[in-house]
């Protein structure tokens, strides 16, 4: 049976992979939204921007970026084993 500390040591792992995965999908997505934003600006009113262009897309992205970084994790650590 796996010790205690090797199934902490793995769950520390898994966290930590989670959690720089998820940074990543962040960073893209905020890199496209922001190039999105700014080429909208040039169409969109400044005040409908921020309420019609990106607040509606921020609970599915939310998810999506939980959801790939989790489903990442799981196949970085299973292709390790």
């Amino acid at each position: 049976f796996p010790s205690h500390d090797n199934l902490s040591e793995n769950k520390q792992i898994k966290n930590n992979l989670f959690f720089k995965f998820l940074g990543i999908t962040i960073l893209g997505e905020l890199i496209i939204f922001g190039f999105g934003l700014v080429v909208l600006s040039f169409f969109v009113p400044q005040q409908l921007l921020l309420s019609s262009v990106l607040w509606p897309f921020l609970p599915g992205e939310t998810l999506k970026m939980m959801l790939v970084s989790a489903l990442v994790t799981v196949l970085q650590v299973k292709a390790w084993k």
